[in-house]
């Protein structure tokens, strides 16, 4: 039991790294949207990010090296990296965005008060690791890089 400990110990570092990828994946991923380098290495990066995010947790659980921290440091990572995304796919096609403006807005209000509304009721952040943040993640990451593949999405709302 002591060998595994301290095995665990030892990888302890892993989910962290994991999570600073995401930290370093966005700004790359933005800066490739925003020079429309928009290829094979940038898929790979992207999809990179999105498997970091699904492994960093369970690697932690298995270590028994979960924290508060960690999550923290994950919430961030994954706010920043989608932010940084958000922009990518706004720089990429304006109109499209301008056009889905009052939902954009809807959705970020929300998320503005859910936030507020942690932080003043639990005093910290709310946690983005439940079954509709997963679900919100998924469908976000599927969007991109529908986006990205294309280069520029297709019309929203089916209109031609």
């Amino acid at each position: 039991m002591k060998h595994q400990s301290n095995v665990a110990h030892r990888l302890a570092w892993i989910p962290f790294a994991l999570v600073g990828s995401r930290v370093v994946a966005g700004p790359i991923l933005l800066i490739s949207a925003a020079t429309r380098h928009l290829g094979v290495p940038f898929l790979a990066i992207l999809i990179a990010a999105v498997v970091s995010d699904i492994l960093d947790g369970m690697i932690a659980r298995r270590l028994g090296t979960s924290s508060e921290r960690l999550r923290q440091l994950d919430g961030f990572a994954d706010l920043a990296l989608y932010g940084q995304l958000s922009i990518g796919a706004v720089l990429l096609d304006p109109a499209t965005f301008q056009s889905l403006a009052g939902p954009i807005g809807v959705l970020f209000a929300g998320q503005v008060v859910l936030y507020a509304s942690c932080l003043v009721r639990y005093r910290r952040p709310p946690s983005y690791h439940g079954v509709t943040a997963k679900a919100w993640g998924l469908g976000l990451t599927i969007a991109f890089i529908a986006i990205f593949v294309r280069g520029k999405p297709r019309p929203a709302c089916g209109s031609h």
